[in-house]
């Protein structure tokens, strides 16, 4: 089996540490928020009803996602 390179922290078969997960899913979750609440500013803005919201968020989730 070849040595890991040094530049690595991990290798392909390992997983971090749930500490390290968790704070990385913490990030994610922060930058998205602020889109996600622009969509739903612009649709109250633009008085849509409710549902239409409902949807214009949950595309943005969608768009966010890819």
């Amino acid at each position: 089996m070849p040595e890991r390179p040094s530049e690595l922290i991990y290798a392909l078969d390992e997983k971090p540490p749930w500490p390290h997960l968790l704070a990385l899913g913490f990030q994610h979750v922060a930058v998205i928020c602020p889109y996600l609440v622009m969509v739903a500013l612009v649709a109250d803005a633009a008085k849509l009803p409710h549902h239409v919201g409902q949807s214009a968020i949950g595309l943005a989730m969608i768009a966010v996602a890819s």
